[in-house]
């Protein structure tokens, strides 16, 4: 599709807007990468991501890490920082997205345990220049750039691993919250309970919404209880047309909003040139 001259990105924003839905581009704030033999057939990953292992945040002794990737890069390191805002400020500028969606879970946190104490306001000063730039973009294309970031369901788990939400929220860096039930390898609370999210957000105009992590019974409770609606996004849940219909079909009225994650670049197997660029 690159190649015949298509953007995969731009033709999903035309026809999501043809649909009147809205087109919330998302992706990590990390990466597993600094080993190019491991990385570099898979695709989607950058110069920048295969050439830097010592960004990677490497081997931690506390015993949570075990299922969290050493080879994931640290959000401490300013280089780390400057890219992903420059991918996130391209998604938000370059298209006409309705804004942009963060995965905090995926690869939580990020940083090594012991430093999640520095992380949490370095993310905060992220998260406002992320914004700022949002309200930079809205002004110039006219439309609203919307900010949500898919975080743990358990509020105790979004200081374990760094993320203060509830700061995001006060200082309205934030449009909503994306709550996951289990962070990976994916145990899922089938008794998820997001009233209390609800009353962290009430009149802030931020919304809550119940991930839709493998059962849509566990999203689905979620938001009758408490949220707005459900959110998806991700490479491990894909429903089908047909389940995402019987969702919507449930939730009325509520919300279902579905971020897609962009591959920023191709395989390295040849030289690389955005499609619709000149030259």
């Amino acid at each position: 599709m690159v190649a015949d001259g298509h953007d995969p990105v731009r033709l999903l924003c035309d026809r999501a807007h043809q649909k009147g839905v809205w087109f919330l581009a998302g992706g990590w704030l990390t990466v597993t990468g600094g080993v190019r033999e491991a990385f570099a057939r898979e695709g989607g990953n950058s110069d920048f991501a295969l050439d830097h292992p010592e960004f990677q945040v490497g081997q931690d002794q506390d015993l949570r890490a075990s299922h969290v990737s050493p080879l994931r890069f640290s959000f401490l390191r300013r280089e780390v920082r400057e890219e992903w805002l420059r991918l996130f400020e391209e998604l938000l500028s370059r298209y006409e997205t309705d804004g942009v969606a963060l995965d905090l879970v995926e690869h939580a946190p990020l940083c090594r345990f012991d430093q999640v104490d520095i992380l949490a306001p370095v993310l905060t000063q992220w998260m406002r220049e992320l914004h700022g730039a949002a309200k930079v973009t809205e002004v110039a294309q006219g439309r609203r750039k919307r900010i949500y970031v898919h975080v743990p369901a358990h509020r105790e788990t979004w200081k374990t691993v760094g993320l203060d939400v509830p700061g995001w929220v006060s200082e309205g860096l934030i449009d909503g919250v994306i709550c996951h039930s289990g962070l990976p390898p994916r145990a899922i609370d089938q008794d998820v309970d997001l009233s209390w999210a609800k009353a962290a957000t009430s009149g802030t105009g931020c919304c809550v919404l119940a991930a839709l992590d493998g059962s849509s019974r566990t999203a689905v409770q979620g938001h009758r209880d408490s949220a707005d609606g459900l959110g998806r996004g991700g490479q491990r849940i894909r429903p089908g047309r047909r389940r995402l219909r019987t969702l919507w079909g449930r939730l009325t009225p509520g919300r279902l909003a579905v971020a897609c994650r962009r591959v920023p670049h191709p395989p390295p197997a040849g030289p690389f040139r955005p499609a619709g660029d000149d030259g």
